[in-house]
């Protein structure tokens, strides 16, 4: 009887051991620490002339329908693609040298001392856009307005999308101001200056362009 009492309580024991599932196993663990999230960055700079010039590269004295080209050099020297645009905030005009006599003439049958210098509506505005690889080579180039090709006042305070460019490309920006065949005397001797800004967007996440946009008509 007490033979038979052990050999239960074993038999008991083992089933325990079984269903319990204890059983020792092989792991290991390892720690990462120190992970980081850097942004990258969206960075242009900007170089290039700041004298309208002739064709031939002379710079000022210009008359009725000689245009100026102004080229500037935008340059990604960011870490990821970018977007650009430009803008012209406006122009002004000014008077440096005293009034000689047609364009003093000419002043005298104008009410308005605003006409007597260059504005906006006294030009026509072109665009063109060449893309270059970080090595110089020429990967595109387009036509965004074509020569002569609209009024400068409706381009003064709208973003003109110009391109993408990755990183170390950059774009050749010509901008080319057409003096009207119908600028009078009183503009003899005058100056016009332009301002302008540059914008670099991401383009990851197709985020909204500037606005108001120039659109060609």
């Amino acid at each position: 009887m007490k033979a038979a009492l052990i050999s239960l309580l074993t038999v008991g024991l083992a089933g325990s051991l079984i269903g319990g599932g204890v059983f020792a196993s092989f792991s290991d663990s390892e720690t990462s620490a120190g992970n980081t999230f850097q942004a990258g960055t969206i960075d242009i700079s900007l170089a290039g002339e700041t004298a309208f010039h002739h064709a031939g590269g002379q710079s000022g004295d210009f008359k009725p329908c000689q245009t100026g080209y102004l080229a500037k050099r935008v340059t990604n020297v960011g870490t990821n693609p970018a977007q650009v645009f430009k803008k012209i905030g406006g122009v002004i005009g000014s008077e440096p040298t005293p009034d000689n006599d047609p364009e003093a003439e000419a002043e005298a049958l104008i009410a308005d001392p605003a006409e007597h210098v260059p504005g906006a509506d006294d030009f026509l505005f072109g665009l063109v856009v060449r893309r270059f690889s970080s090595g110089g080579e020429l990967i595109s180039e387009s036509v965004v307005v074509p020569s002569d090709g609209d009024e400068l006042g409706n381009v003064v305070g709208k973003w003109i999308e110009l391109g993408v460019i990755a990183p170390g490309e950059y774009l050749e920006v010509i901008q080319g101001l057409h003096l009207k065949a119908d600028a009078g005397n009183e503009l003899q001797g005058d100056v016009a200056s332009v301002d302008e800004e540059f914008l670099g967007q991401q383009t990851i996440g197709s985020p909204s362009p500037p606005g108001p946009l120039y659109v060609y008509p």
